[in-house]
């Protein structure tokens, strides 16, 4: 039987946290999520494309799941492969930027969009921005592995 070797594959770093938005719903998160992945991009100077963005309810003590839901806008600046020193120094400057400064560029992003529901951070209805803290990923880097046989099931 020949052997087929597992193609070799590095994960990169992401730096990852959560910005805390006092009124924002799920609904306009979900809509503004351009707005933030831009912002972001500019607070740590990286093109929008490496930035993921993600909506989540809020902690509550309560179960809500209704599009009126407090939000959590999750985000993912993903950078290439030995590209730690830079996440490094993008956490750093996440850090090192304050809550006024955040809601300044997020407000400047949604001034300059033209989504309708931008209007929600521009009016100061979505308020107090907050980046508690962020944290990178370990990267994972998978080796060269032969597969003795396959591992897919007989089809039938």
């Amino acid at each position: 039987p020949s052997v087929t070797p597992v193609p070799t594959a590095s994960k990169a770093s992401a730096l990852v946290g959560v910005i805390n938005v006092i009124g924002l719903t799920l609904d306009n998160c979900i809509a503004t999520k351009p707005i933030f992945a831009s912002g972001i991009a500019t607070i740590v100077s990286v093109p929008s494309s490496q930035v993921s963005i993600g909506c989540n309810i809020a902690n509550t003590r309560r179960r809500l799941t209704s599009g009126d839901s407090a939000a959590e806008v999750d985000f993912a600046v993903n950078y290439g492969v030995d590209k730690l020193q830079e996440a490094q120094a993008a956490q750093a400057t996440l850090a090192d930027t304050s809550d006024k400064e955040l809601a300044e560029v997020f407000v400047a992003e949604a001034e300059a969009s033209t989504i309708p529901e931008a209007e929600v951070i521009t009016s100061g209805e979505a308020a107090d921005f907050e980046v508690p803290g962020a944290i990178i990923t370990d990267p994972i880097v998978e080796t060269d592995t032969p597969i003795d046989e396959p591992t897919a099931a007989p089809m039938t």
